[in-house]
């Protein structure tokens, strides 16, 4: 049933209702008791037809109002989700054209290394891998949020515990944080360390601080940013859009 039907129903009920009250107790104070009697059951079967065609458009307006915001609610969250999509693919490609314009010409990349997609979270490891400058790619662990400079080519480790860098085409420069590395520390590294890390040779040598390591990157021709930022801030469109692919 039509709302429009049901509010014909409530058009006509009221009319009855009215009818019936009214020539009932006209009847009734005219000494008419039968034709009173009748009117009064047509009342009674007119306002239980009003109050049911009222109950049935209350319903079918509630009904509705609940689908248009359920539907209103989904085209939010729709939306919302394509917003942030949107978003974080343009974060990837920005930093993915720096990353491509530091990579050697001569250099082949595979077709897929550079590819705009959300990052993928390794269970077991609790690890997604990150591009960087070809052949180099970051481990990233999501609990410590430190990352390991690692080969694409092979199993190969250059440098673990990534905490902050900055880089330019040849370069990077970076905060190491060993705190939490028993292997790293019985190996002779101290707990933090700053390394200028050459992205050809994947050689790196250790300072003591920030000022030492800066002051050698400027001597050998460093040119990228000198304010290092997190691996969670760079790689910001791969990391928080890690569940939403999956």
């Amino acid at each position: 049933m039509s709302i429009t039907v049901v509010i014909i129903g409530i058009v006509f009920g009221s009319i009855l209702t009215l009818v019936t009250l009214i020539f009932g107790i006209l009847a009734l104070s005219g000494g008419k008791t039968k034709n009173g009697l009748m009117w009064g059951l047509g009342f009674i079967f007119s306002m239980t037809f009003l109050i049911i065609s009222i109950y049935t458009f209350v319903k079918r307006v509630g009904n509705r109002m609940k689908d248009e915001v359920a539907y209103s609610q989904q085209n939010m969250l729709s939306n919302g989700d394509s917003d942030n999509n949107g978003f974080y693919q343009e974060q990837r490609q920005n930093f993915l054209d720096t990353l491509q314009k530091y990579t050697r010409e001569s250099v082949k990349v595979p077709t897929d290394f550079y590819s705009n997609e959300s990052a993928k979270l390794n269970k077991d490891e609790y690890t997604t891998t990150l591009p960087f400058v070809y052949p180099l790619s970051f481990r990233y662990h999501v609990g410590s949020t430190l990352g390991d400079v690692i080969s694409d080519i092979s199993d190969s480790t250059f440098l673990k515990n990534v905490s902050i860098m900055a880089f330019d085409e040849n370069f990077m420069i970076a905060k190491i944080d060993n705190k939490n590395d028993e292997e790293q520390l019985k190996s002779g590294h101290t707990e933090t360390e700053y390394v200028l890390f050459d992205l050809r040779t994947r050689e790196y040598l250790p300072f003591p601080n920030e000022i030492k390591l800066m002051e050698t990157a400027n001597k050998i021709g460093y040119a990228g940013s000198t304010q290092m930022n997190f691996l969670s801030d760079y790689y910001k469109g791969w990391i928080d859009n890690m569940g939403l692919d999956q």
